[in-house]
Order: structure tokens, then sequence, then C-alpha cells
């Protein structure tokens, strides 16, 4: 994940010294190697957060999404492309002629554009370990 150059502040990733795609078990042995440098004795108390806030599933969630881009951009081709061409687009807006608008009006019959909604209960458990976003996944139960 990249940090998003907007967000200024410095993150729990940032202030134990870790990578944001840092597995579970790694957040735990940070904490004692950054208590180890007597330089870092006055932020005790704010590494135990960020090490409380990154072992909270629900918290490290949040904190990969406001600070991390989800995704990295791949850009094709040279870095050096011209931007203007990349986002053509994005920048008109598709003309589209009256019947094409009101295509599906023309036919005489209605019914074959109603169904029957069935809905299905799903199911959402809480997360107990969260590694980042590129391994999560939102597990869905569905009841029959």
């Amino acid at each position: 994940m990249i940090k998003d150059p907007l967000h200024q502040e410095e993150t729990p990733y940032e202030l134990l010294g870790l990578d944001p795609n840092v597995p579970h078990n790694d957040i735990l042995h940070a904490l004692p190697l950054f208590m180890r440098d007597p330089k870092n004795r006055t932020k005790i108390p704010k590494a135990q957060e960020a090490v409380r806030r990154l072992m909270n599933p629900k918290d490290r969630i949040v904190i990969d999404i406001l600070y991390y881009c989800i995704r990295e951009v791949k850009m094709e081709g040279d870095d050096h492309a011209d931007l203007k061409t990349r986002l053509e687009n994005f920048m008109a807006v598709p003309l589209l002629k009256e019947d094409d608008l009101f295509s599906d009006l023309k036919r005489g019959d209605l019914s074959v554009d109603f169904r029957e909604i069935i809905f299905s209960p799903i199911k959402i458990r809480e997360l107990t370990k969260y590694d980042g976003l590129h391994d999560y996944k939102l597990e869905m139960t569905f009841d029959k």
C-alpha cells in the first residue's frame, strides 16, 4: 500500500517503523523493539496505543482506508505519458439519440420487465484477525 500524500500526520505504522502490509504477528514484536531505543522513551504511550489500534481488526481497517491507497495505481507504458490523453475518456459525455433513451418503452408487453424479487438473509461475522486490505474478504453465509 502507498500512503495518501494528502495525509501528513504520522500513522501508527510510521511511528512503529512498520510496513502497512505487515502480518498480524509482527505488530506485537514491534513494540519491544521500539522501547529499546532510548530516544523513543517519550513516545512509548503513543506506541502502545498504536499497537493496540493495529491489533484491533476494526481500527486497523479504518487506518488503512483513511491513510493508504487500497490499490496501487498501475500506470501502463511510459511514466512520462501525457496525462490529458489518459483522461480523454473521462472528459466527454456520451451523446445518445432520443430513440436510444426510450428504446425499452417501444415494446407493447411490459410483463417481461417485471420479475419477483427474492430476498435472502445473510450473516456477517466479525473479524478476529486482519492482515491488510489485500487479504480482506467479506464472507457471507446465505440462509436457505
